[in-house]
């Protein structure tokens, strides 16, 4: 009922209180900024709980990258945002990047990887699952 009940909001209103013109002081003053802006479509409106429904159906894609590298996703929303930071501090502290160059395969041949840590059960290796050659 809101966008039938108030009154449509200007550019003078999107200002901040102390920037806003309530009345025309003087005749040389400028005047208020009446011109109408878009309706807040926010929660409650029909149009926006359609658009709502619809964001539901595309796919996630955070989580569809991190599955695809071998990687993971923090929520902020759950976690704080300093706790993540540090999560992921303490983490690039503790690996190791091992690189090779795979040879003799023909470009465009996809391989698997497996990677193991020798005599050190406690220590995991994360890999990429695949990978492609190209040249």
């Amino acid at each position: 009922m809101q966008p039938f009940t108030v009154k449509p909001k200007t550019a003078e209103d999107l200002k901040p209180e102390e920037e806003r013109i309530k009345t025309r002081q003087c005749s040389l003053c400028p005047a208020p900024d009446d011109t109408p802006v878009p309706p807040d479509l926010g929660p409650g409106d029909y149009i926006y709980a359609i658009e709502e429904l619809v964001r539901l159906h595309h796919p996630d894609l955070s989580n569809l990258f991190t599955t695809t590298t071998e990687g993971r996703t923090l929520s902020f929303l759950k976690n704080a945002l300093e706790q993540a930071i540090q999560l992921v501090g303490d983490e690039v502290h503790r690996q190791y990047i091992v690189s090779f160059q795979a040879k003799g395969s023909e470009p465009g041949t996809f391989h698997a990887v497996r990677v193991t840590v020798k005599n050190r059960p406690q220590l995991q290796a994360k890999t990429r699952a695949r990978y492609w050659t190209l040249q």
